[in-house]
């Protein structure tokens, strides 16, 4: 299903978190892996203008996020005030 979000929504593919501690090949623990909130725009909503597709962003951790399935992968639909930064 394709999901094409409205008005002032962004819909996220979230990073992974790390399976690894830093610079190492030791696991980190399912239940001590943290994503960090930060994620690809791939779809903005038609009021949203200075965000596009392809921007990799940095948004709130208290961000009010709906996960949502798009080609079939878990993403993530956000309001555009909860984006901080975008990250080059």
């Amino acid at each position: 299903m394709k999901v094409i979000p409205v008005g002032m929504k962004i819909l996220l593919k979230p990073k992974e978190a790390s399976k690894y501690y830093p610079g190492t090949e030791i696991l980190i623990p399912e239940t001590q892996q943290k994503a960090e909130p930060k994620g690809t725009v791939v779809g903005v909503g038609d009021s949203v203008t200075d965000i596009k597709e392809g921007d990799f962003v940095q948004y709130s951790d208290s961000a009010s996020i709906i996960k949502m399935e798009h080609n079939n992968e878990e993403h993530y639909l956000i309001n555009k005030g909860d984006i901080f930064a975008i990250l080059r």
